[in-house]
């Protein structure tokens, strides 16, 4: 590895012209000179060590996970879990967080005959983007924070809700409230909106010199992991801490390997007398796959654990080295690495233990490509770039102040001063910022995470290993279902899909492998449902059709999704419009071309299902068998709406209007940061789907019914 002697820059030659000052006295600017001089000699020293220390990748031995039929308990011992339910939590950004949060809040509020919660009765959690934003930092919560703080109180009346700070109401219950340690005060903070991080983006790789593959997973660590003291770094923003299960795992699986980590810091999963106990985690990723004899990119299902990482399924295509992959997973702690003896345990090399920050980073990598899309549009117009920089200053000073130490505090809000002081005349304060700034977005066009990944099925010594490009677990599969019944001690499944597409009737249903129409099943739901039945998104003029002998299939990537029985498609639409109250065929309401018509949606959209899983080798599903699912879709539902007090009902708008207050509560997926009122607003209603005396049983019988 080549690098070159170098010292840090100045705050004023970091990104902007330093602002002119006023002439000092004689000895105040010998004293400045000399302070300058020493700092930049410990700048100088710092840089060198940091250098130095990249130049030798360090060496680690590993456990390899080869199981070809997976299950929770050769990983943990769960104790009892009736029923062996596994929780699944959709991706869907700001949205998904906030909506799991709420169901989380109520699964640890219900309680069965035992007096455990059923979050400490289900065996596994299977967690998507930003599923991955509420769940991991859950699984890993430290002391600091509660159970409570973090997901908040369940408020069993949503009359209780109140708009402001109410004598008589409990915080939990006051709606522009978010209390410290919550699981939402990232997405609360305007910081976390889509302009202010791609301009944060910017900073870390002019700054901080963030590599690019990086940047998202460094930016997501900084809101949503640091917080939580689950993303210690260094200088440089790279993490300098990894991640197990418990002591046990740690001891047996990393330190009794590699005795000089006895001393790493390594987050471990959340215990103690007043939390909920945590089930097994899978966090989902994806991984970019060469097609031979074409340009087309496949993606592969991977698996982040507190015990491994990798593909557990059989895939086609290659990695960015024309290796097959796949063949199970990596201590956790040792992927992105290069192998330097091809055993198990591994001996592998790399240049730092993999991290949270990159687990969360990688599920939830969607969001990098939308800031790729804002870095484009600042290109084409640089008085749209000036601008956004005016009104972030004041949100960007505060991310400054809350995300990093002082002294790295004072270089960049030097940076910010300079910035201020070219304000006074647009055209010169863009001559400075276009041409600081346009060449660091043509660095970042790609903000894809990479990582240096090898196969384990015919493992091999590879001295010099090319990085691949990974993606959103999302971009793939979002629910996490798929993924959960890998696990062949995983008979039921809770599934969260919290969807930007509420349930609506639409002009035509799904269609058979005879090219019929099924009637009742003119039922419009989110891409990533009809996708693990076999099916093709809803199309205008199509509705659903099979990916199967389709030649040419919409979103091709999704053809390998395929888990559930065809023919139980139909059945899932017509218990999920059943359930909302709805008691018409939705063929009568008079739909025609891609017209949709919200229904009455007086109940929450939950329904239970019991089919035959099928095998899936994408996946690693290899085990059918027949298996429960409770689907809840995220849906406004009357119920909730008459519940409310009549000034918190004002705020939603008109029930009737699916735009109203912004589609409550199917958000889009871009709005990253949420209000206060919308968040609590959106996991009240969540909480309250699963709560409620009307619904609770159906969420128990999964976990107690034989």
């Amino acid at each position: 590895m080549s690098w070159r002697w170098a010292s840090r820059p100045t705050p004023s030659a970091i990104l902007f012209s330093a602002p002119s000052q006023d002439a000092r006295p004689e000895r105040l600017e010998s004293s400045m000179s000399i302070l300058s001089m020493l700092k930049k000699g410990w700048d100088f020293l710092t840089n060198l060590v940091s250098r130095m220390m990249q130049a030798s990748p360090t060496q680690v031995r590993a456990n390899l996970f080869t199981e070809t039929h997976l299950r929770v308990d050769q990983f943990v011992a769960p104790g009892s879990t009736p029923g062996n339910v596994g929780i699944c939590l959709s991706g869907g950004g700001s949205r998904a967080l906030v909506a799991g949060m709420g169901q989380l809040r109520a699964l640890r509020s219900i309680k069965t005959a035992d007096g455990r919660d059923l979050i400490s009765q289900a065996r596994a959690v299977s967690v998507v983007s930003g599923g991955s934003w509420l769940t991991v930092p859950f699984i890993y919560l430290q002391a600091q924070t509660s159970d409570d703080q973090y997901l908040n109180g369940y408020v069993a009346d949503p009359g209780r809700l109140v708009l402001t700070n109410t004598s008589g109401h409990s915080p939990a219950e006051t709606l522009d409230q978010i209390p410290d340690g919550n699981a939402a005060k990232g997405p609360s903070d305007e910081s976390f909106g889509p302009v202010l991080l791609a301009l944060q983006v910017l900073f870390l790789k002019k700054f901080w010199k963030v590599p690019t593959p990086y940047l998202w997973q460094t930016a997501i660590g900084l809101h949503i992991l640091k917080p939580q003291g689950l993303y210690p770094h260094n200088r440089k923003k790279e993490p300098t801490s990894l991640f197990s299960w418990d002591a046990a795992t740690k001891q047996n699986q990393i330190v009794s390997l590699n005795p000089d980590l006895a001393n790493a810091t390594v987050s471990l999963v959340a215990d103690g007398s007043n939390r909920s106990k945590r089930p097994f985690m899978i966090c989902n990723m994806s991984m970019f796959l060469r097609m031979p004899g074409t340009t087309f990119e496949m993606l592969a299902p991977v698996q982040g654990t507190g015990f491994g990482t990798g593909i557990f399924g059989s895939v086609d295509g290659t990695d960015y080295a024309n290796r097959s992959p796949g063949g199970g997973a990596v201590g956790s702690f040792a992927f992105s690495s290069s192998v330097a003896a091809a055993n198990n345990p591994v001996t592998v090399s790399q240049s730092r233990q993999y991290a949270l920050m990159d687990m969360v980073g990688t599920s939830s990598a969607f969001f990098a490509e939308a800031l790729q899309n804002i870095f484009a549009g600042w290109r084409q117009n640089a008085d749209k770039l000036h601008d956004d920089l005016m009104l972030a200053h004041p949100h960007l000073t505060r991310w400054i102040g809350r995300s990093f130490p002082a002294d790295e505090q004072d270089e960049a809000m030097g940076m910010m001063t300079s910035m201020s002081a070219a304000t006074g005349d647009r055209s010169k304060s863009m001559g400075v910022v276009r041409d600081k700034l346009m060449s660091i977005i043509d660095d970042v066009r790609d903000l894809s995470p990479e990582y240096a990944y090898w196969p384990v099925k015919n493992l091999t010594v590879q001295s010099n290993n090319p990085v691949t490009r990974f993606a959103d677990g999302g971009n793939l599969e979002n629910t996490g279902l798929a993924s959960l019944f890998s696990y062949e001690d995983i008979d039921r499944a809770l599934a969260f899909v919290n969807a930007s597409k509420a349930i609506f009737a639409c002009s035509l249903g799904v269609f058979d492998a005879n090219g019929q129409e099924i009637p009742g099943t003119r039922v419009l739901l989110d891409s990533q449902v009809p996708i693990l039945f076999g099916y093709q998104p809803w199309q205008n003029g199509k509705g659903y059709r099979l990916y199967k002998g389709d030649p040419n299939p919409v979103s091709p990537i999704y053809q390998h999704n395929q888990i559930f029985p065809s023919e139980a498609f139909a059945d899932l639409l017509k218990g999920l419009w059943a359930a909302t109250g709805n008691t018409s065929d939705p063929a009568n309401m008079g739909m025609k071309d891609n017209a949709t018509v919200s229904g009455v949606n007086v109940n929450p959209p939950l329904f239970k299902q019991t089919m035959m899983l099928q095998a899936n080798e994408w996946f690693g599903v290899r085990k059918p068998r027949q298996v429960t699912v409770l689907w809840y879709y995220l849906n406004r539902f009357k119920r909730f709406y008459d519940a409310l007090q009549p000034d918190v009902r004002a705020v939603l708008g008109n029930f009737d209007q699916p735009d109203s207050y912004s589609s409550f509560p199917n958000f889009s997926t871009l709005s990253t940061h949420l209000k206060a009122q919308q968040i609590n607003l959106m996991s009240n209603l969540t909480a309250y789907s699963l709560g409620n005396s009307e619904d609770v049983a159906k969420i128990t019988s999964l976990f107690t019914d034989p």
